[in-house]
């Protein structure tokens, strides 16, 4: 039989009689069979090691994709409300579609420093937050809307019917009537819009400062 060895027991006359069968120890698998379990507990300890080292590379590099998002979507984006800010808003006066029929409003909230002033900054973001929302609620689809400083905003119509400037401007001034109910406190605050009509000779700043006065 492989792997076992025989010795012939014979008689005085020279003549078998019986023999030895045996299997002797190989020291080559006796170590092997010492050392396989601790092999295979290297093995298995590095392959956790690998799926550890693999995950927290993939939550890395999906935490940076999503640091740059951030970093692109508060350069052009107001941190407060999520309207686009005054430089968005300026490049699209600068680069965006011209049209003859475009419009922009710039709109000041009225009385919203004494409310900041009386009820504290924290109800003042949040009458901010609130005023974002009427006024993109009041605008119709296209429309960028931006808040371009502490309580101003403005909206760059997309263009339609001659009248869209007045029609939205009666929609935020509708929207603004309703109190405020933030911070558990019931506040009135106005709003006042002016409006320029974007001409491809008017830079963006001039066509802000008419809608401004």
């Amino acid at each position: 039989v492989a792997g076992e060895e025989t010795v012939i027991l014979k008689s005085v006359t020279d003549e078998p009689v019986g023999g030895v069968v045996w299997a002797p120890d190989n020291p080559g698998t006796a170590l092997m069979h010492q050392i396989l379990p601790g092999l295979m507990l290297i093995a298995l300890i590095s392959f956790f090691a690998a799926g550890v080292i693999l995950n927290r590379a993939r939550l890395s590099n999906e935490a940076l994709h999503s640091s740059r998002a951030n970093i692109r979507f508060l350069a052009y984006h107001d941190a407060l409300t999520g309207l686009a800010n005054r430089s968005r808003f300026l490049a699209q006066l600068r680069h965006g579609d011209r049209r003859p029929d475009q419009y922009l409003l710039y709109m000041d909230l009225d009385g919203f420093k004494e409310a900041n002033d009386v009820y504290g900054h924290a109800t003042g973001d949040d009458l901010l937050v609130e005023a974002g929302r009427r006024i993109q609620r009041s605008t119709p689809p296209g429309s960028t809307v931006a808040r371009t400083g502490g309580d101003e905003f403005a909206v760059l119509l997309p263009g339609g019917a001659p009248d869209e400037p007045q029609r939205t401007a009666d929609r935020v001034l509708a929207a603004f009537e309703p109190p405020f109910h933030v911070s558990s406190y019931s506040v009135n605050i106005g709003v006042t819009i002016g409006v320029a009509r974007r001409e491809a000779r008017l830079e963006a700043e001039e066509v802000m400062r008419r809608a401004d006065v």
